[in-house]
């Protein structure tokens, strides 16, 4: 201040000072009266304050206690993605506490996008040197309204020093909207159709770009395993939302769409009727009913129902409970492609791995009509539906569905 003030003028006032809530009448009463009594001026524009750090009981932590955890020990034993993670979900304006057991369930999120960041891996099959189009179904347009309107967000919490808000949104786009929502329902369509799959990947990116200031190190990783783009994810611009593809309304009525879908499994649970069971129909009763229109095939789809009656009035739904054995049939069929899925998995086969199979039952004609949709969902070249093994197979297990048992057989060709 007294020997280079154009120097000093360069950094007063501070943009930002961070410190804990005590320093209210200390560190920061300091500075405040050295400036207003120097300068009349106060010597930071912003000030970010937190509570103390506590042991996982709430307990002060002391050296002599026994119950203080020391940062090498803990960065050693649990990672420093998941002490930042504990640390910037935390509301500043509470103690946090800490410690080893938080430390487990604070991993099992982080362990969601990690295997999400594989599928993408898996499925983004489309040629990258191309320019690529998104996706323009429904809930593509959905998932992209919902990014673009989680980078607005993020990039506003931060602005406004709330990072444990904008880290809030990141992990709900990650976890909620694109693993478990978009991933769940496009499933069907992600082998084949390319624009779901650079949807998917771009989606992923962008919501890693997102988080990778909270997560360093995962993102790193996750970046340089899948993208390649540029030297490091810290190369990346920080991504820029389009107001042009937020659509709120769609968002809205997708929300009332997914309540539905939640409606109707939960009857089914009530009746004991697992979702690989297709019903005939459901009536939703719905005070906007108009709103769930465009989204009559996703509810299809998600429910394992074949039609949807839509009505207005107070929200409710009804199934059509009546098992009919063509839908009977439909169900053994999803029940035994899991299975011999299954089977796959523990013989350790992969999705390229191509099989021979044989399917024993009392009454083979109950699956004759869907011996080609068996065979395409089970990676078969050949199969053979009958009322005993024609040969020997190598892997082979029994399973009972419904009181009506089954062996399932096959050979890797």
């Amino acid at each position: 201040y007294f020997e280079d003030k154009r120097y000093w003028k360069k950094w007063f006032p501070a943009n930002l000072i961070i410190e804990m809530r005590a320093q209210v009448r200390l560190w920061f009463y300091s500075l405040l009266f050295m400036a207003v009594t120097l300068e009349n001026k106060a010597p930071y524009k912003n000030v970010f304050a937190y509570e103390e750090v506590r042991d996982e009981k709430g307990e002060v932590m002391h050296k002599s206690k026994g119950n203080a955890i020391w940062f090498d020990d803990a960065v050693e034993k649990m990672g420093a993605d998941i002490m930042r993670l504990i640390y910037i979900s935390h509301k500043p304006q509470f103690n946090l506490n800490f410690g080893y057991t938080i430390a487990k369930e604070t991993e099992k999120p982080i362990k969601v996008i990690w295997n999400l960041g594989n599928y993408v891996q898996i499925y983004s099959k489309f040629n990258k040197k191309q320019k690529s189009l998104e996706a323009k179904d429904i809930v593509s347009k959905w998932i992209i309204s919902r990014r673009e309107n989680t980078k607005k967000l993020a990039t506003q919490y931060l602005e406004e020093l709330k990072p444990n808000k904008a880290i809030e949104v990141i992990m709900n786009f990650l976890l909620e909207d694109l693993s478990r929502t978009y991933g769940q329902f496009i499933r069907e369509d992600l082998e084949n159709k390319k624009e779901i799959q650079y949807t998917l990947y771009k989606s992923f990116l962008e919501g890693l770009t997102l988080l990778s200031p909270f997560l360093p190190f995962i993102t790193e990783k996750m970046y340089k395993d899948i993208y390649k783009n540029k030297e490091s994810i810290f190369l990346e611009n920080w991504p820029k939302y389009n107001p042009k593809l937020i659509d709120k309304k769609l968002e809205e009525n997708f929300e009332k769409t997914k309540l539905v879908i939640q409606d109707i499994l939960a009857e089914r649970e009530k009746i004991k009727l697992g979702i690989r069971w297709p019903l005939n129909s459901v009536i939703i009763t719905n005070k906007n009913s108009n709103s769930l229109k465009q989204f009559i095939n996703i509810i299809k789809t998600q429910t394992n129902i074949k039609e949807i009656i839509l009505k207005e009035g107070e929200n409710h739904v009804s199934l059509d409970t009546k098992m009919t054995p063509i839908l009977e049939a439909e169900g053994f069929v999803r029940e035994l492609t899991r299975r011999i899925q299954d089977l796959r998995k523990k013989s350790k086969l992969n999705k390229e791995n191509k099989i021979e199979l044989c399917i024993a039952l009392d009454d083979p004609n109950l699956l004759e009509n869907f011996k080609a949709e068996i065979q395409k969902k089970t990676g078969s070249i050949s199969i053979n539906i009958s009322n005993k093994f024609d040969k020997l197979y190598a892997y082979k297990d029994k399973i009972i569905i419904r009181n009506k048992q089954f062996e399932l057989g096959f050979n890797l060709k």
